[in-house]
């Protein structure tokens, strides 16, 4: 294994870190607010919201190394069929987050010359792609976590918390949900560069030995 390829973990830490990086921004307005306060907000908040969106879809492109990587993993054992399902979660969150860049995206092009009720539509339209990026953590996590839990390829706590917060994702806890999942990325990245255990040695049943 190359140098550059025992990097590649590191794309979930980098994905985490991006998708919080978006955070201190000025806070949108949400789905019920009406047009000509939509247009008033963007065009204020031009520059900051525009480089919210790029950070957003750098992150979506950092998750598809990251599950990339994690689907390796799993597909070297016999639940490599959650490892595709994993996957398809992934993507489906990647196309939520995306969804949601472009759309602020498109009201910081040229906010002044839409009308109220437009900007009011394309603004509720990306507060409310939430669901695509919710139903995609859902099936990465669960998935996930399953294939940790029975293959040991992770300390198998790290299973039994990812699978916790794809359960709690579509609850009135989703907050704790998606940020969870983020921040159990962030950790699996670390663990995935700095153990250079082989992959059969971390499957090994537990209570075996060495002989």
């Amino acid at each position: 294994m190359n140098r550059l390829t025992r990097l590649v973990p590191l794309s979930g830490l980098i994905f985490a870190a991006l998708l919080v990086a978006t955070f201190p921004g000025p806070t949108e307005p949400n789905a019920k607010a009406n047009g000509v306060r939509v247009i008033s907000f963007f065009a204020a908040h031009r520059t900051a919201e525009r480089t919210g969106a790029v950070l957003f879809t750098l992150a979506t492109v950092f998750l598809g190394f990251f599950a990339g990587y994690l689907y390796s993993r799993i597909r070297e054992t016999e639940s490599s069929a959650l490892g595709v399902v994993a996957l398809v979660g992934a993507g489906i969150a990647g196309v939520g987050l995306l969804v949601s860049a472009s759309t602020t995206w498109v009201l910081t092009d040229a906010p002044t010359h839409y009308s109220p009720s437009g900007a009011q539509v394309i603004n509720a339209l990306g507060n409310d792609t939430v669901l695509p990026v919710l139903a995609g953590v859902i099936v990465f996590a669960i998935a996930t976590g399953i294939a940790v839990v029975r293959e040991r390829w992770l300390p198998g706590w790290l299973g039994w918390v990812l699978i916790t917060f794809g359960l709690i994702s579509p609850s009135p806890l989703a907050v704790f949900g998606l940020f969870g999942v983020v921040a159990w990325s962030a950790v699996v990245a670390v663990l995935g560069v700095t153990r250079s255990r082989p992959l059969q040695a971390m499957q090994a049943p537990l209570g075996s030995t060495a002989a």
